[in-house]
């Protein structure tokens, strides 16, 4: 009987078990150190690309709010006071003129509520209060409407406001005015009694002629009773002409 040797697989089989009992003796006596996991490349390169954070400052605030704003100072609050003081209102020179609505009694549509300031815009007005309707105030129409019909083309307008007396009486009287005089310009009565507050006129004046042009005024004109003379009403109406032909 042939005695069985054994072969070179079996003798490899046995070289790798002594192999694998050698390492188990090393990794008992000596385990390694764990290594810290390398973070990928895309996330290395996405951690750079992030802003730093920002500098804690004294001031906090909630995360996903806006730090308060600034409070002006007591004294800059006495400078914007003073600066709107000196602003100037109501019909005085640089005034911005505010719109407020009339009852216009003659043309097309009498008696509709309209704002004339709204309706004649950017251009050159030419606008008459007065407290009383007598012959001086109405050669002053006929004197603007002539020059308004002049230089219609240069955008000129004008309206004239009647604050006082009685809306009863003045409109037939109103009306028949401006047939008879042939007057184009808007002839109106205000809404609120005694004349647009925001207007801010002065109560002695019986007549006041305000010249404004791109609803800013540059001129302001106050008559009492019986200074409306030939010579004024001509000087206001070379004013309007000179308002008209100035605007580009």
């Amino acid at each position: 009987m042939r005695q069985c040797r054994p072969g070179r697989n079996l003798l490899m089989v046995v070289a790798m078990a002594g192999a694998l009992t050698a390492a188990g003796r090393i990794s008992a006596a000596d385990p390694p150190q764990a290594s810290t996991p390398t973070a990928p490349q895309d996330a290395r390169r996405n951690e750079a690309d992030q802003p730093a954070c920002p500098t804690a400052t004294s001031g906090h605030h909630e995360e996903g709010r806006s730090p308060p704003a600034p409070q002006p100072s007591p004294a800059a609050l006495v400078s914007a006071s003073a600066a709107a003081a000196d602003q100037p209102s109501g019909c005085a020179v640089g005034a911005t003129v505010p719109a407020f609505y009339v009852r216009q009694l003659n043309g097309p549509r009498p008696n509709l509520a309209r704002c004339l300031v709204c309706r004649n815009g950017d251009r050159p007005v030419v606008m008459i209060c007065t407290r009383k309707l007598d012959g001086q105030v109405a050669n002053l129409l006929e004197a603007v409407d002539r020059t308004v019909d002049a230089h219609r083309a240069h955008g000129l307008r004008a309206f004239a406001l009647f604050l006082d007396g009685d809306a009863n009486q003045l409109q037939p009287e109103l009306i028949t005015l401006a047939r008879q005089r042939e007057l184009s310009i808007p002839l109106a009565l205000p809404v609120e009694r005694a004349g647009p507050a925001a207007l801010a006129l002065p109560e002695e004046p019986q007549t006041i002629v305000v010249l404004y042009v791109r609803r800013k005024v540059v001129g302001c004109y106050h008559f009492a009773a019986g200074e409306l003379t030939p010579e004024p009403i001509a000087g206001l109406a070379a004013e309007a002409e000179r308002l008209a032909t100035a605007q580009p």
